[in-house]
Protein backbone atom coordinates (compact mmCIF):
# COMPACT_ATOMS: atom_id res chain seq x y z
CA UNK A 1 0.00 0.00 0.00
CA UNK A 2 1.03 3.68 -0.69
CA UNK A 3 -0.59 6.74 0.56
CA UNK A 4 0.77 10.39 -0.34
CA UNK A 5 -0.45 14.48 0.16
CA UNK A 6 0.00 17.62 -0.55
CA UNK A 7 2.10 16.69 -3.59
CA UNK A 8 2.86 18.90 -6.76
CA UNK A 9 3.47 16.27 -9.65
CA UNK A 10 4.00 18.89 -12.79
CA UNK A 11 5.92 19.63 -15.88
CA UNK A 12 6.24 15.62 -16.41
CA UNK A 13 6.72 13.67 -19.65
CA UNK A 14 6.87 10.10 -20.33
CA UNK A 15 6.08 8.98 -23.96
CA UNK A 16 2.91 7.02 -24.12
CA UNK A 17 1.54 6.87 -20.79
CA UNK A 18 0.81 9.88 -17.97
CA UNK A 19 3.94 11.34 -15.90
CA UNK A 20 1.85 9.79 -13.16
CA UNK A 21 1.85 6.33 -14.19
CA UNK A 22 0.04 3.65 -11.12
CA UNK A 23 0.00 -0.11 -11.76
CA UNK A 24 -1.49 -2.25 -9.20
CA UNK A 25 -2.40 -5.18 -8.71
CA UNK A 26 -3.22 -8.30 -6.06
CA UNK A 27 -4.69 -6.48 -2.30
CA UNK A 28 -2.68 -3.33 -3.02
CA UNK A 29 -4.06 0.34 -2.74
CA UNK A 30 -3.00 3.97 -3.71
CA UNK A 31 -4.29 7.23 -2.15
CA UNK A 32 -3.47 10.69 -3.40
CA UNK A 33 -4.52 13.32 -0.79
CA UNK A 34 -4.96 17.45 -1.63
CA UNK A 35 -2.23 17.29 -4.04
CA UNK A 36 -2.26 18.52 -7.49
CA UNK A 37 -1.51 17.13 -11.00
CA UNK A 38 -0.35 19.59 -13.85
CA UNK A 39 1.20 20.48 -17.18
CA UNK A 40 1.99 17.11 -17.91
CA UNK A 41 2.96 15.81 -20.92
CA UNK A 42 1.98 12.58 -23.08
CA UNK A 43 3.54 12.71 -26.78
CA UNK A 44 4.63 9.50 -29.15
CA UNK A 45 2.41 7.58 -31.03
CA UNK A 46 -0.55 5.49 -29.98
CA UNK A 47 -1.93 4.44 -27.67
CA UNK A 48 -1.36 7.60 -25.71
CA UNK A 49 -2.95 7.07 -22.07
CA UNK A 50 -3.37 10.00 -18.85
CA UNK A 51 -0.72 12.39 -19.88
CA UNK A 52 -1.82 13.44 -15.85
CA UNK A 53 -2.20 10.44 -14.30
CA UNK A 54 -2.23 6.75 -15.66
CA UNK A 55 -3.41 3.97 -13.60
CA UNK A 56 -3.66 0.24 -14.93
CA UNK A 57 -4.82 -1.88 -11.74
CA UNK A 58 -6.40 -5.57 -11.68
CA UNK A 59 -7.19 -7.84 -9.12
CA UNK A 60 -8.43 -6.64 -6.12
CA UNK A 61 -6.50 -3.40 -6.70
CA UNK A 62 -7.51 0.14 -5.25
CA UNK A 63 -6.80 3.37 -5.80
CA UNK A 64 -8.22 6.70 -4.71
CA UNK A 65 -8.30 10.44 -5.13
CA UNK A 66 -9.69 13.04 -2.70
CA UNK A 67 -9.32 16.87 -2.93
CA UNK A 68 -7.17 16.49 -5.75
CA UNK A 69 -6.80 19.06 -8.79
CA UNK A 70 -5.75 17.76 -12.48
CA UNK A 71 -5.37 20.24 -14.63
CA UNK A 72 -3.32 21.49 -17.83
CA UNK A 73 -2.08 18.18 -18.64
CA UNK A 74 -1.97 17.66 -22.49
CA UNK A 75 -1.61 14.79 -24.87
CA UNK A 76 0.18 15.51 -28.39
CA UNK A 77 0.05 12.77 -30.98
CA UNK A 78 1.85 12.95 -34.32
CA UNK A 79 1.78 9.63 -35.77
CA UNK A 80 0.11 6.44 -35.97
CA UNK A 81 -3.58 6.20 -36.05
CA UNK A 82 -5.10 4.83 -32.47
CA UNK A 83 -7.09 6.08 -30.02
CA UNK A 84 -4.98 8.66 -27.51
CA UNK A 85 -7.51 9.00 -23.80
CA UNK A 86 -7.85 10.83 -20.93
CA UNK A 87 -5.38 13.54 -20.65
CA UNK A 88 -6.52 14.46 -17.30
CA UNK A 89 -6.67 11.05 -16.30
CA UNK A 90 -7.34 7.50 -17.50
CA UNK A 91 -8.14 4.49 -15.52
CA UNK A 92 -7.72 1.16 -17.28
CA UNK A 93 -9.26 -1.44 -14.27
CA UNK A 94 -10.01 -5.25 -14.38
CA UNK A 95 -10.37 -8.02 -12.52
CA UNK A 96 -12.27 -6.68 -9.02
CA UNK A 97 -10.26 -3.67 -9.07
CA UNK A 98 -11.54 -0.52 -7.94
CA UNK A 99 -11.02 3.58 -8.25
CA UNK A 100 -12.14 6.24 -6.88
CA UNK A 101 -12.46 10.00 -7.00
CA UNK A 102 -14.15 12.02 -4.48
CA UNK A 103 -14.01 16.02 -3.78
CA UNK A 104 -12.05 16.71 -6.86
CA UNK A 105 -11.34 18.55 -9.95
CA UNK A 106 -10.28 17.56 -13.37
CA UNK A 107 -9.79 21.03 -15.73
CA UNK A 108 -8.19 22.24 -18.62
CA UNK A 109 -6.90 18.87 -19.93
CA UNK A 110 -6.26 18.71 -23.82
CA UNK A 111 -6.04 16.28 -26.47
CA UNK A 112 -4.21 16.67 -29.70
CA UNK A 113 -4.25 14.05 -32.22
CA UNK A 114 -4.70 14.73 -36.11
CA UNK A 115 -3.85 11.36 -37.34
CA UNK A 116 -5.65 9.45 -34.70
CA UNK A 117 -8.99 9.35 -32.54
CA UNK A 118 -9.74 11.28 -29.23
CA UNK A 119 -11.75 10.22 -26.70
CA UNK A 120 -11.94 11.92 -22.96
CA UNK A 121 -9.89 14.79 -22.67
CA UNK A 122 -10.55 15.29 -19.17
CA UNK A 123 -11.14 11.85 -18.02
CA UNK A 124 -11.18 8.23 -19.28
CA UNK A 125 -12.54 5.48 -17.85
CA UNK A 126 -12.64 1.70 -18.88
CA UNK A 127 -13.73 -1.69 -16.76
CA UNK A 128 -13.91 -5.17 -17.25
CA UNK A 129 -14.45 -8.33 -15.32
CA UNK A 130 -16.07 -7.45 -11.59
CA UNK A 131 -14.17 -3.74 -11.97
CA UNK A 132 -15.63 -0.38 -10.70
CA UNK A 133 -15.40 3.09 -10.89
CA UNK A 134 -16.65 5.86 -8.38
CA UNK A 135 -16.96 9.63 -9.12
CA UNK A 136 -18.38 11.69 -6.89
CA UNK A 137 -18.50 15.29 -5.59
CA UNK A 138 -15.78 16.39 -8.28
CA UNK A 139 -16.36 18.79 -11.30
CA UNK A 140 -14.80 18.21 -14.72
CA UNK A 141 -14.42 21.55 -16.55
CA UNK A 142 -13.20 23.32 -19.62
CA UNK A 143 -11.37 20.29 -20.73
CA UNK A 144 -11.02 20.03 -24.69
CA UNK A 145 -10.55 18.23 -27.76
CA UNK A 146 -7.78 19.82 -30.42
CA UNK A 147 -6.95 18.85 -33.77
CA UNK A 148 -8.28 14.89 -33.86
CA UNK A 149 -8.96 13.06 -36.91
CA UNK A 150 -11.75 11.35 -34.81
CA UNK A 151 -13.62 12.87 -31.43
CA UNK A 152 -15.71 11.88 -28.61
CA UNK A 153 -16.30 12.88 -24.94
CA UNK A 154 -14.33 16.26 -24.19
CA UNK A 155 -15.39 15.41 -20.18
CA UNK A 156 -15.69 11.72 -19.72
CA UNK A 157 -15.58 8.97 -21.45
CA UNK A 158 -16.72 5.70 -19.49
CA UNK A 159 -16.19 2.39 -21.11
CA UNK A 160 -17.53 -0.62 -19.23
CA UNK A 161 -17.59 -4.31 -20.99
CA UNK A 162 -17.44 -7.26 -18.76
CA UNK A 163 -16.09 -10.38 -20.29
CA UNK A 164 -17.92 -12.68 -19.72
CA UNK A 165 -20.89 -11.38 -18.03
CA UNK A 166 -18.81 -10.79 -15.42
CA UNK A 167 -20.76 -7.90 -13.88
CA UNK A 168 -19.29 -4.43 -12.70
CA UNK A 169 -20.25 -1.05 -12.18
CA UNK A 170 -19.48 2.95 -12.87
CA UNK A 171 -21.45 5.49 -10.18
CA UNK A 172 -20.87 9.17 -11.41
CA UNK A 173 -22.71 11.17 -8.61
CA UNK A 174 -23.00 14.39 -7.58
CA UNK A 175 -20.74 16.53 -10.86
CA UNK A 176 -20.37 18.70 -12.09
CA UNK A 177 -19.78 18.92 -16.30
CA UNK A 178 -19.28 22.20 -17.26
CA UNK A 179 -18.38 23.82 -20.95
CA UNK A 180 -16.14 20.87 -21.72
CA UNK A 181 -15.54 21.76 -25.82
CA UNK A 182 -14.99 18.38 -28.77
CA UNK A 183 -14.51 20.87 -31.09
CA UNK A 184 -17.07 19.85 -33.08
CA UNK A 185 -21.23 20.93 -33.59
CA UNK A 186 -22.90 17.68 -33.09
CA UNK A 187 -22.15 13.88 -33.23
CA UNK A 188 -19.57 14.20 -30.07
CA UNK A 189 -20.84 14.50 -26.47
CA UNK A 190 -19.57 16.17 -22.65
CA UNK A 191 -20.41 12.90 -21.17
CA UNK A 192 -20.61 9.31 -22.46
CA UNK A 193 -21.72 6.20 -20.64
CA UNK A 194 -20.91 3.33 -23.06
CA UNK A 195 -22.06 -0.29 -21.45
CA UNK A 196 -21.52 -3.85 -22.61
CA UNK A 197 -21.50 -7.20 -21.45
CA UNK A 198 -23.94 -7.00 -18.29
CA UNK A 199 -22.44 -3.99 -17.14
CA UNK A 200 -23.90 -1.53 -14.83
CA UNK A 201 -23.26 2.02 -15.13
CA UNK A 202 -25.16 4.83 -13.24
CA UNK A 203 -25.28 8.66 -13.17
CA UNK A 204 -27.17 10.61 -10.86
CA UNK A 205 -27.17 14.28 -9.27
CA UNK A 206 -25.06 15.80 -12.17
CA UNK A 207 -25.30 19.02 -13.83
CA UNK A 208 -24.09 18.85 -17.80
CA UNK A 209 -24.14 22.12 -19.01
CA UNK A 210 -22.78 24.85 -21.85
CA UNK A 211 -21.20 22.14 -24.04
CA UNK A 212 -20.32 22.99 -27.91
CA UNK A 213 -22.19 19.33 -28.82
CA UNK A 214 -24.13 16.68 -27.33
CA UNK A 215 -24.19 16.73 -23.57
CA UNK A 216 -24.65 13.20 -22.22
CA UNK A 217 -24.85 10.26 -24.53
CA UNK A 218 -25.92 6.51 -23.44
CA UNK A 219 -25.95 3.16 -24.61
CA UNK A 220 -26.56 -0.13 -23.23
CA UNK A 221 -26.11 -3.73 -24.67
CA UNK A 222 -25.55 -7.12 -24.32
CA UNK A 223 -27.61 -7.38 -21.07
CA UNK A 224 -26.32 -4.07 -19.76
CA UNK A 225 -27.91 -1.66 -18.22
CA UNK A 226 -26.66 2.56 -17.74
CA UNK A 227 -29.30 4.55 -15.22
CA UNK A 228 -29.44 8.26 -15.40
CA UNK A 229 -31.29 10.05 -12.42
CA UNK A 230 -31.95 13.25 -11.16
CA UNK A 231 -29.65 14.56 -13.75
CA UNK A 232 -29.90 18.43 -15.05
CA UNK A 233 -28.87 19.13 -19.00
CA UNK A 234 -28.78 21.90 -20.64
CA UNK A 235 -27.49 24.85 -22.73
CA UNK A 236 -25.77 22.07 -24.72
CA UNK A 237 -25.56 23.09 -28.76
CA UNK A 238 -26.58 19.92 -29.91
CA UNK A 239 -28.65 17.11 -28.31
CA UNK A 240 -28.62 17.56 -24.52
CA UNK A 241 -29.99 13.96 -23.90
CA UNK A 242 -29.09 11.23 -26.28
CA UNK A 243 -30.17 7.58 -25.45
CA UNK A 244 -30.02 4.06 -26.72
CA UNK A 245 -30.22 0.46 -25.81
CA UNK A 246 -31.32 -0.30 -22.27
CA UNK A 247 -31.08 3.01 -20.69
CA UNK A 248 -33.50 4.47 -17.77
CA UNK A 249 -33.91 7.74 -17.30
CA UNK A 250 -35.68 8.96 -14.60
CA UNK A 251 -36.50 12.34 -12.70
CA UNK A 252 -34.13 14.10 -15.22
CA UNK A 253 -34.29 17.93 -16.62
CA UNK A 254 -33.07 18.42 -20.48
CA UNK A 255 -33.69 21.72 -21.64
CA UNK A 256 -32.48 24.56 -23.55
CA UNK A 257 -30.14 23.12 -25.84
CA UNK A 258 -29.77 22.68 -29.31
CA UNK A 259 -32.38 20.03 -29.28
CA UNK A 260 -33.01 18.17 -25.60
CA UNK A 261 -33.92 14.36 -26.89
CA UNK A 262 -33.01 12.00 -28.77
CA UNK A 263 -34.77 8.42 -27.79
CA UNK A 264 -33.24 5.34 -29.23
CA UNK A 265 -34.83 1.87 -29.24
CA UNK A 266 -35.21 -0.09 -26.26
CA UNK A 267 -34.19 3.44 -23.71
CA UNK A 268 -37.15 4.52 -21.35
CA UNK A 269 -37.87 8.00 -19.69
CA UNK A 270 -39.80 8.33 -16.13
CA UNK A 271 -40.92 11.48 -14.73
CA UNK A 272 -38.35 13.81 -16.76
CA UNK A 273 -38.90 17.32 -18.76
CA UNK A 274 -37.66 17.76 -22.20
CA UNK A 275 -40.58 19.55 -23.72
CA UNK A 276 -41.83 22.22 -20.65
CA UNK A 277 -39.49 25.06 -19.36
CA UNK A 278 -38.32 23.78 -16.00
CA UNK A 279 -37.84 27.82 -14.95
CA UNK A 280 -34.53 27.68 -14.08
CA UNK A 281 -33.49 30.66 -11.79
CA UNK A 282 -31.00 32.15 -14.30
CA UNK A 283 -29.23 30.34 -17.61
CA UNK A 284 -27.48 33.34 -18.41
CA UNK A 285 -26.22 33.44 -15.01
CA UNK A 286 -25.23 29.45 -14.93
CA UNK A 287 -27.72 29.11 -12.17
CA UNK A 288 -29.64 25.82 -13.22
CA UNK A 289 -31.71 25.86 -9.57
CA UNK A 290 -35.45 25.67 -10.33
CA UNK A 291 -37.68 29.04 -9.30
CA UNK A 292 -40.51 29.16 -7.84
CA UNK A 293 -43.86 27.64 -9.82
CA UNK A 294 -41.50 25.27 -11.69
CA UNK A 295 -43.24 22.27 -12.98
CA UNK A 296 -39.87 20.28 -11.81
CA UNK A 297 -41.04 20.91 -8.43
CA UNK A 298 -42.78 17.60 -6.56
CA UNK A 299 -42.86 15.97 -9.95
CA UNK A 300 -40.47 13.02 -9.78
CA UNK A 301 -41.22 9.70 -8.82
CA UNK A 302 -40.32 8.79 -5.04
CA UNK A 303 -39.59 4.76 -6.09
CA UNK A 304 -35.93 5.22 -6.26
CA UNK A 305 -35.15 7.89 -3.57
CA UNK A 306 -34.54 4.91 -1.20
CA UNK A 307 -32.85 1.48 -1.18
CA UNK A 308 -31.47 3.13 -4.15
CA UNK A 309 -27.06 2.96 -4.23
CA UNK A 310 -28.03 5.98 -6.97
CA UNK A 311 -30.00 8.21 -4.59
CA UNK A 312 -27.60 9.39 -1.88
CA UNK A 313 -30.20 11.39 -0.24
CA UNK A 314 -29.14 14.65 -0.91
CA UNK A 315 -29.37 16.71 -4.06
CA UNK A 316 -26.22 18.83 -5.55
CA UNK A 317 -25.86 21.26 -3.12
CA UNK A 318 -25.88 18.55 -0.55
CA UNK A 319 -29.55 19.71 0.17
CA UNK A 320 -31.82 16.56 1.85
CA UNK A 321 -34.13 14.90 -0.71
CA UNK A 322 -36.87 15.03 -0.07
CA UNK A 323 -38.41 18.58 1.03
CA UNK A 324 -42.18 19.00 -0.46
CA UNK A 325 -44.67 16.00 -1.44
CA UNK A 326 -42.14 14.07 -3.79
CA UNK A 327 -38.83 14.76 -5.29
CA UNK A 328 -38.08 17.21 -7.68
CA UNK A 329 -36.92 16.45 -10.99
CA UNK A 330 -33.44 17.34 -11.62
CA UNK A 331 -30.33 17.71 -10.04
CA UNK A 332 -31.61 20.25 -7.25
CA UNK A 333 -34.28 20.04 -4.72
CA UNK A 334 -36.07 23.11 -3.87
CA UNK A 335 -35.69 24.05 -0.47
CA UNK A 336 -34.33 26.22 2.26
CA UNK A 337 -31.89 28.76 -0.12
CA UNK A 338 -30.08 29.31 2.95
CA UNK A 339 -28.05 25.99 2.05
CA UNK A 340 -27.23 27.04 -1.13
CA UNK A 341 -23.59 28.49 -2.28
CA UNK A 342 -23.63 29.16 -5.85
CA UNK A 343 -21.19 27.08 -6.67
CA UNK A 344 -22.15 26.75 -10.26
CA UNK A 345 -21.64 30.22 -11.21
CA UNK A 346 -18.78 30.48 -9.58
CA UNK A 347 -16.63 27.94 -11.46
CA UNK A 348 -18.40 28.09 -14.85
Amino acid sequence: DMAFAGAHLNNGFNGATGAVEIVGSGNGSVGIAASAIYNNKTDTSAPLRGAGLYALMSGHSQVYLTFTNIFGNHITGSTGTGDAQGAGAMFSLSDSAGASIDSSRISENTIDYPTGGCQGAGLYVATTAYASFFLDRSTVTHNSLGNCLRRNAAGGYFYADNTSNQAGYTLIDHARWIGNLTGASSGVDQVVLDAHNASLQYMSNNLVVGGDARGLWTNAVDGSTVIVLNDTIANNTSYGLEVAGNTQVYNSISWSNGANLLQGAGSTLSHCLTAADPLFVSVAANNYRLRSGSPAIDAGTNTLSTGQILQGGVDLDGLARIQGAAIDIGAYETGDDIFRDDFDAANY
